[in-house]
Parts: structure tokens; C-alpha cells; sequence
């Protein structure tokens, strides 16, 4: 698999993730993301996020993985909430739907390959939808990604395209992991899952190129940007 940005001058760095699955990670060069590669072709991609995923990595009962994607949410609508205050939101890759849960607003919509975990969120009153977020008609004043870029294989066409679904005077909330090469322990980083790893500067530089103007971030433990 190429790096988004297209160069093709990588250093191999580690051939296992956290867990000791086979992995090969790759350090590109030219914008400083790693990436994982080979990885799945989109057809497994999908059947992997709708059959497998949660069964390895979130294996709790719905209630309580709804619960902990609140939690996470209500930090990140403090930090969204600082620089916008959106009436219609769009979430790629919504889970459960705890990021609309804690939104508190009603013109809310979600998307993911999670055919059990969009049937849940169903059940609370959230709107939640299985498939692509990027096929969406719709225009919304907020289009939120948590933890959703570093799992695609396009990220930067999948931004391209969601752009068209912001309103004007809209805004882009990202948050994915922070990899950080400078940490002792950044080889346990790795998740098998994750086809891309970000560091500060290689987030800011994808977001950058696909036409968005950065308007604050900040990195708690994992990082996150708001975008215009």
C-alpha cells in the first residue's frame, strides 16, 4: 500500500504489532506517516469491520461500550465546543453512537460498517446508518472523524470528499491516535487494525493537503484538530 501523499521513499521499522501479529510498518520519508503495508484490500477491509473487529478489540456489551465512547466524547465536545457550536453533525465511523449521544442535539447522523453496533444505536433514538459515510447527500455544520483516518485506506480522499458535505462555515473535528517515535515505548504503538500512524506534524500535513485550514488542536493523550 503507497503512502497517501504519494512518495515512495519508506524505511522498514518494526514487523509486529503490540500483540505479535505479523505487521510490516513503513516510515515515509517525505511526510512522516507510517503506515502498515500489506494491509487489506477494501473489500476485506469492510468485511473485517463488519464481522471481526469488536469481537478482538471490544468485545463489551453494547450498553457499556456506549458508555465509554461517551466518555470519551463528552472530553472532545469540550475541546470542539471552544471554537464552534454546530446544530447538525455528521460522525464516519460512529460506533455505538456515543459522540451524538453526548452531543445532546437531535439533527445528528452516523455511519459505520458495525452492523450490530449501528442496530444499537438505533434502539437509543440516535440515527445511525450502515454503510459509507462518504456516499451521504447531506450538509452538515459539523463532520466528525474519532478514530476513523488512521483505519481507511484513502485518508486523504476520504477528507477530500467530506469536505462537499460541510456547510459553510462548517467545521472538521479529526482525532486519531498520537504516534510519537519519541516515546521509549513506541513500538508497542502499533494496533493491527490501524493501516496509518500520525504524529503531530504528519496530521497537520494530510489535513493541510486536502484543502483545510487548521483553526486549533491539542493532544490530551491522542490528538485532535478542528478544522475549516
Amino acid at each position: 500500500m503507497p503512502c497517501w501523499c504519494g512518495n515512495s521513499s519508506d524505511r522498514w521499522l518494526f514487523g509486529r504489532d503490540t500483540h505479535g501479529t505479523p505487521q510490516d510498518n513503513w516510515l515515509c520519508e517525505a511526510c512522516g506517516t507510517v503506515r502498515a503495508s500489506p494491509y487489506f484490500d477494501a473489500a476485506a477491509l469492510r468485511q473485517f469491520y463488519y464481522d471481526e473487529y469488536r469481537k478482538f478489540y471490544a468485545p463489551e456489551p453494547p450498553g457499556e461500550q456506549m458508555q465509554s465512547e461517551m466518555a470519551r466524547a463528552r472530553d472532545q465536545w469540550r475541546f470542539i465546543r471552544q471554537y464552534h457550536h454546530p446544530k447538525t453533525v455528521l460522525d464516519v465511523g460512529c460506533g455505538h453512537g456515543g459522540f451524538l449521544m453526548a452531543s445532546g442535539l437531535t439533527g445528528v447522523v452516523g455511519y459505520d460498517w458495525d452492523s450490530d453496533a449501528v442496530d444499537y444505536g438505533n434502539t437509543q433514538e440516535l440515527t445511525l446508518r450502515l454503510g459509507d459515510a462518504v456516499k451521504d447527500q447531506g450538509h452538515y455544520q459539523l463532520v466528525s472523524l474519532s478514530h476513523v483516518l488512521e483505519h481507511t485506506l484513502k485518508p486523504a480522499e476520504m477528507l477530500q470528499a467530506l469536505k462537499r458535505r460541510i456547510d459553510e462555515g462548517g467545521r472538521l473535528f479529526v482525532e486519531v491516535p498520537h504516534f510519537d517515535m519519541g516515546k521509549w515505548n513506541w513500538i508497542y504503538q502499533f494496533e493491527m487494525p490501524h493501516a496509518w500512524y500520525f504524529s503531530g506534524q504528519s496530521l497537520r500535513t494530510l489535513v493541510l493537503s486536502c484543502g483545510f485550514r487548521i483553526l486549533a488542536g491539542e493532544i490530551p493523550y491522542h490528538q485532535r484538530l478542528i478544522c475549516s
